[in-house]
């Protein structure tokens, strides 16, 4: 392990002042007290490619250089509601992910998986995320309602874009429900700069990972249909749209197409398990799109 006092002496001068955050302050804390983290959080800015194109963040935004940065950045954000779009402007299908595009090419370094996948780092990355939603809850955050702004939530292509609830895949009782805490900034370590793909690609091409490693939502359905039986509906965060909420209970009866829970900031990612006796069917539009990864089919879930 790393010493502490020969860490602060080498990274002194970048360590953060004036915090006025207390879950901000709270973060610090937990980086500059144990000097593996600290050393990492250092690691995770360094490991970045010194090239032009990681001088900004997938969204435009000029990029952190070290974890005093992030932390400064972070501390801001009760400040602003991000508006509907990303980098690309008005017109995009995106939702804004400020602190996904911020940690974008730190969590695509090797030293990334050890600090987002690290369970203190993300009790700290949910306190962040739950405080932030209390400003995104209040009215301080409504003047991006609207539909004027092109960038408001409530255009059109915001509202055709962004469907955050889960609907019953079949009918039947609803027999457990559990939320399972895990990651919000980690990708699978088949991708990064050291994989495949980085960046913004890099969650997308991490779904399977994600599946099993963040934090997520499962719904266990004993389906009416015999031929299906148990089932499981599974709902996965991803970054900021990590607030998985059910709003059905144990013992409740659903139809098909009922409503299950919801993510409160954007549309995630979702997966269904089902028994091995149960044999499932593809629509042909999916296989294509598992051929020639292009092929898209709207679910509307």
């Amino acid at each position: 392990m790393a010493d502490l006092d020969d860490v602060y002496t080498r990274f002194s001068p970048y360590i953060p002042k004036s915090l006025s955050q207390p879950v901000i302050q709270e973060f610090q804390r937990i980086i500059e007290e144990d000097a593996t983290l600290f050393m990492a959080f250092h690691q995770i800015f360094e490991q970045i490619p010194d090239e032009p194109r990681y001088k900004k963040d997938p969204n435009g935004k000029v990029q952190a250089n070290n974890y005093s940065e992030m932390l400064h950045d972070l501390n801001r954000m009760p400040t602003f509601a991000p508006e509907f779009g990303d980098k690309q402007g008005p017109g995009s299908e995106l939702a804004p992910a400020p602190i996904c595009g911020m940690l974008s090419w730190p969590m695509c370094t090797t030293a990334g998986m050890g600090v987002f996948t690290h369970p203190t780092v993300n009790a700290r990355l949910r306190k962040i995320l739950n405080w932030w939603a209390e400003f995104l809850s209040s009215g301080d955050s409504c003047y991006i309602l609207t539909s004027e702004n092109p960038r408001g939530w409530f255009t059109d292509i915001a509202l055709a874009a962004i469907y955050h609830r889960w609907h019953a895949p079949v009918s039947g009782m609803i027999i457990k429900v559990l939320h399972i805490s895990g990651t919000y900034y980690a990708i699978s370590p088949t991708t990064g700069f050291h994989g495949e793909d980085c960046g913004e690609l890099a969650l997308d091409k991490s779904q399977a990972f994600l599946s099993s490693a963040a934090t997520r939502m499962i719904i266990l359905i004993e389906a009416e249909n015999t031929s299906i039986g148990l089932m499981a509906f599974i709902a996965i965060g991803m970054a900021e749209i990590s607030s998985c909420e059910e709003t059905v209970k144990v013992g409740e009866r659903v139809k098909k197409g009922d409503e299950l829970g919801t993510f409160h900031y954007g549309g995630s990612s979702y997966c269904m398990i089902f028994r091995p006796a149960t044999e499932i069917m593809f629509d042909e539009r999916v296989t294509t799109g598992l051929d020639d990864g292009e092929t898209k089919v709207l679910v509307n879930s």
